[in-house]
Parts: C-alpha cells; sequence; structure tokens
C-alpha cells in the first residue's frame, strides 16, 4: 500500500491549474507583466499586476473566485494606481479561507489580464508541503530562464521561496529572447530600478511561474548593489551615483512595488517576517544585507572574524528572530536565508567574508540560542553562491561526526542559480578539495529544474 504522502503528492498533481495560453504583448497588453501573488496568510494574499503605457491615474477592477473562469466570486472590487507607484498595482485580499486554491483576474480599459492562481496557507494539522526555491536569475545569462518554466510547469507546488537577486543592477544587455535590458547602464536611481524590473518582469517564463503560485520574497545584495551592507555597497560610487542612503532607499522602494510582497505597518521597507504554514512549518523570512549588516571585514583581518561586536542581521532582527524560533509550536522551522550560513573553509582559509563566515559572533548567537532552547527541526535554505549544498551546523567547540552527524545544530541547504554562473562544474562529489567534512558539495548552475519524486 502506498503511504499517504505518497498519495497526497499523486492528488496534488490533478489540482485545478490555469493552462499556458500562447501570449504575446499584444494578447496581454495592458498588463504586459503578467499577475503575480505573494505573502499568502490562512486568510489573505498579495496579489499584484502593472498597467502599462498610463499617464494619468486610472482604475482597475479586481474579482477573485474558487474556480479557474472565476465564476464563483469570493471577492471583488476597484483600485488606483498612478506613477507614484509606477502604476503597479497591490491589493491585500482578506477573508479568505485556509488552505485554499483561489483565482483572481484584473481588467482595465474594457481588457483582462491572465488569471492568476494562488493559495492561503493551512491551519492545524497538515502533513504534507511542497516549497520550490530560487535565486540569481540575470536574465541575460543562461539564455532563457528554464528553471521558473519548469517550476510553472509543476502542479504539486505551494509556493516558491525566492531569495534573493531577482534582478541585477549591473550594466544591462540583451536577454537571451533579444530582448535589451534596461537601463542600458547600471541602475542606481529609482527610474532605473524600475526600467529593470519592468524588463525582467517581461519574461515569459517569469509571467507564468507568478501567474501558477504565491511567492514569498526576499532581496539578496543585487536588488540594490553589489556586496550592499546597511550603510553602502562595494559596487557603490557615491561620486557619480550619489548618496547610498538615496540608492538604498529607492532599490527598496521598486522592490515592494514590483513584487508582491506585503509592508511592514511600522517599517515600510522591512523585509523580515515569518509564515505560519499550520502545524508543519513555520518560515521565517531573514534580511542579511540592508537592515543591520555591517561593513563586510577583508578576508585578511583576521580580528574581524571574531569580533562579537560586528552583525549580520543587526540587533533587532536578532531578538526577533530568537523569539520566532523560540515561540514556533510548528515540526519544521525553515530560514529564508540569503548568504550561506555554514563555515566554508577552504584550506584552512573563509572562502568569503560576505557570507556568514564573517560575522561569527551572529552565527553562534542562533546556533547558541537554538541549542539552549533546544529547538528542534532548523532548516536554512540558502542562495547567493550559485551552486548546490547540504550542510550540517558544527556546534563551536564540540566534536563533529560527519558519519552520523552528531556535533551538529541543524541543517543547510543551498539551491543553485536560476542562471547566474558558477566556477564549480565538476561532476557532484562528496567534498570540494580542502573542504570541511561538514559539507557535501553538488554541481554549479542548473538551468533545467530537477523534477524529482
Amino acid at each position: 500500500m502506498k503511504s499517504p504522502l505518497i498519495l497526497i503528492a499523486a492528488l496534488l498533481l490533478f489540482l485545478p491549474k490555469i493552462e499556458f495560453a500562447q501570449v504575446t504583448p499584444a494578447k496581454l497588453y495592458p498588463f504586459l507583466h503578467g499577475v503575480a501573488s505573494g505573502d499568502p496568510e490562512s486568510d489573505r494574499v498579495i496579489i499584484w499586476t502593472r498597467i502599462s503605457d498610463q499617464q494619468n491615474p486610472v482604475s482597475v477592477n479586481w474579482k477573485m473566485g474558487l474556480d479557474t473562469a472565476i465564476t464563483t466570486v469570493v471577492a471583488s472590487g476597484t483600485a488606483t494606481t498612478d506613477s507614484f507607484s509606477d502604476y503597479t498595482l497591490k491589493l491585500d485580499v482578506t477573508g479568505l479561507q485556509p488552505d485554499t486554491w483561489y483565482f483572481y483576474q484584473f481588467e482595465f480599459g474594457g481588457r483582462k489580464s491572465l488569471i492568476g492562481r494562488t493559495k492561503t496557507l493551512p491551519v492545524g494539522n497538515n502533513e504534507h508541503l511542497r516549497l520550490a526555491i530560487a535565486s540569481c536569475a540575470r536574465v541575460n545569462l543562461g539564455a532563457y530562464y528554464t528553471t521558473y518554466n519548469s517550476m510553472a510547469l509543476r502542479n504539486d507546488l505551494h509556493g516558491i521561496i525566492h531569495v534573493g537577486d531577482y534582478i541585477y543592477e549591473t550594466q544591462g544587455s540583451l536577454t537571451g529572447r533579444g530582448v535589451q535590458v534596461l537601463p542600458l547602464g547600471t541602475a542606481y536611481s529609482l527610474q532605473g530600478y524600475r526600467y529593470r524590473y519592468n524588463t525582467y518582469k517581461l519574461d515569459l517564463d517569469l509571467i507564468r511561474l507568478h501567474q501558477q503560485y504565491p511567492f514569498f520574497n526576499s532581496w539578496d545584495d543585487h536588488e540594490t548593489a553589489n556586496d550592499s551592507w546597511k550603510d553602502g555597497a562595494e559596487a557603490h560610487d557615491s561620486l557619480t551615483q550619489g548618496p547610498w542612503a538615496v540608492r538604498k532607499a529607492a532599490g527598496q522602494q521598486a522592490f515592494f512595488e514590483w513584487l508582491p510582497i506585503r509592508s511592514h505597518p511600522q517599517d515600510t521597507f522591512r523585509s523580515y517576517r515569518s509564515f505560519h504554514l499550520g502545524d508543519l512549518a513555520d518560515l521565517i523570512m531573514l534580511d542579511t544585507r540592508l537592515e543591520g549588516r555591517d561593513l563586510q571585514a577583508s578576508l585578511l583581518d583576521q580580528t574581524a572574524y571574531a569580533d562579537t561586536n560586528r552583525t549580520i542581521l543587526g540587533f533587532p532582527q536578532m531578538a526577533w528572530l530568537k523569539n520566532e524560533l523560540s515561540n514556533s509550536t510548528a515540526k519544521w522551522k525553515i530560514l529564508g536565508n540569503q548568504v550561506m550560513f555554514a563555515p566554508l573553509q577552504l584550506f584552512g582559509i573563509a572562502f568569503s567574508y560576505d557570507q556568514w563566515d564573517g560575522y561569527q559572533a551572529d552565527r553562534n548567537r542562533i546556533i547558541d540560542h537554538v541549542m539552549g532552547d533546544t529547538i528542534q527541526n532548523v532548516v536554512l535554505v540558502t542562495g547567493d553562491i550559485h551552486t548546490s549544498w547540504a550542510c550540517d551546523i558544527p556546534i563551536p567547540g564540540q566534536s563533529y561526526n560527519p558519519n552520523t552527524g552528531a556535533g551538529s545544530a541543524f541543517v543547510e541547504f543551498i539551491g543553485p542559480s536560476v542562471t547566474t554562473g558558477s566556477s564549480v562544474t565538476a561532476p557532484r562529489r562528496r567534498h570540494q578539495p580542502g573542504q570541511s567534512p561538514h559539507q557535501v558539495c553538488g554541481p554549479g548552475k542548473r538551468r533545467v529544474f530537477y523534477p524529482g519524486p
């Protein structure tokens, strides 16, 4: 007899699904960027679209229903958008039922958008959950977003965790489909970031994925500038690109305009937040970039490596995270994390101080808290490094057994990039040369999403 989990997974394949039409810009217009949903909770979800080629404030009709044709309408209304939000439109649709698939659509000027599909989070007991992870999607590398397309073709996911580098701010070029990435130079102003999202979100594979599943988005560095931190970035030039605070705010504003993320009521650009997926899991999305990160130290600066005052989260976010972990009653605690948490030393030298290796004190604070409160089943899901990894997190000061996992506080899974290149091209193997025993490293980027069981 098949296990209940296998039967549940099989049934998911027959859920109502929006079929992909052969869409063209003429058919999508004025909803050229499709539709999207995100930040679902048990009774609400954000839905998103954008109206193209407008110069004045516009009113947009919307509706949400329980069937693919939206004949059974459960919510509807009219909302306005204008140039102050770049003609993007986000709505927090409330009063919904938990663990339910919904379908939604927008209408403007007699034309209708694609029909999107989304799902609210469960409450209480649930035994099955399947989420995909994505990161590092530079639209002009890898020819096409085939990973996004392969995810969209599945019918057994509940949502997409995107842990950052949804866009790249660096100088634009042609996409794999021959579309010019705008602006031509590096994006650093509000208008520049808006142009960059505008280009990225015209990609049909990305449109299809957003149409099918809700997203849980967080930013990494390329939503603002390479190797960013709270007060600057390695790739920011204040002489030609202006004050960092202005650029940082511009990148954050465009992110919140163009993605289906819920704004915090007291902090407009706060991206760290949590979601309760019934009794099975809590999803805790972190911000390791712009909220509290101190300047990255040099690899040659060993004193900074052990400096207990250095932080990657900032002390308010650290206190929040500890509280989320301690108060969670879910079986699994999943941390959406941008940069590699596990120690990564090659031949005794830290690989990068841009990762948690450069903020050892913060890493130890989390490990100590998890062990001190006996918090079970903590899992980090990470991007950034463009390769696949599975890591135990060794407890400092204790012996670690790579055969049994004894001496590990929790685990980390790092997903490959969507398109951005990697220096790791060798076949899958147990360890990289000179690598620590708590890590298994896989191949570099995968352009096709592994279908898996």
